[in-house]
């Protein structure tokens, strides 16, 4: 939840016009978003559409308070970056049915594997948000700032440790 959120807020910060200068308030806003989205993703488990538009609803709300936008400008963005991780996600399972295909289905749908998936997923979503903040924002790869490189250091840790608890 909360690597979707740091991804959430790189693809927002490519195409938003302004941003609100307030560092701890920024991270105040995204820790209550990470909690209130783990929250309602244990608790509406099994009501898959009303999780997806809670959630769309209050990161459309927080990120507005953040980047200091429009609703709809900032809707918008998300539903775009939704259909972004949407489209990670099947390109994910996709390839993971394809290389263990002869592996049970059964097999595919354990917590492992879906752990798994969520990392790739995740690792092909960022490299795809480099991308399009390459394309966008015209900066080159060279010239990252101290807080990308940190940025992009962070998710081979996470598969690290990920790799490890799965084992």
């Amino acid at each position: 939840t909360i690597l979707y959120i740091i991804l959430c807020k790189i693809f927002l910060e490519t195409f938003a016009k302004r941003r609100s200068g307030h560092v701890s308030y920024t991270i105040v806003l995204l820790g209550v978003l990470s909690v209130l989205e783990y929250v309602l993703s244990i608790f509406l488990s099994d009501f898959m559409i009303p999780k997806a538009v809670i959630i769309i609803l209050l990161g459309t709300i927080v990120m507005s308070c953040i980047f200091e936008e429009k609703l709809l400008r900032i809707l918008g963005l998300i539903l775009l970056f939704q259909g972004l991780c949407f489209a990670t996600d099947y390109i994910s399972w996709a390839f993971l049915n394809n290389v263990f295909a002869s592996i049970q289905q059964d097999y595919t749908l354990t917590t492992n594997m879906q752990m798994f998936m969520a990392i790739i997923s995740q690792i092909l979503l960022f490299c795809i948000l480099l991308v399009i903040k390459k394309r966008f924002v015209k900066q080159d790869f060279a010239m990252l700032t101290r807080m990308e490189w940190l940025r992009v250091m962070v998710f081979p840790v996470f598969t690290i440790i990920s790799t490890i608890s799965m084992s």
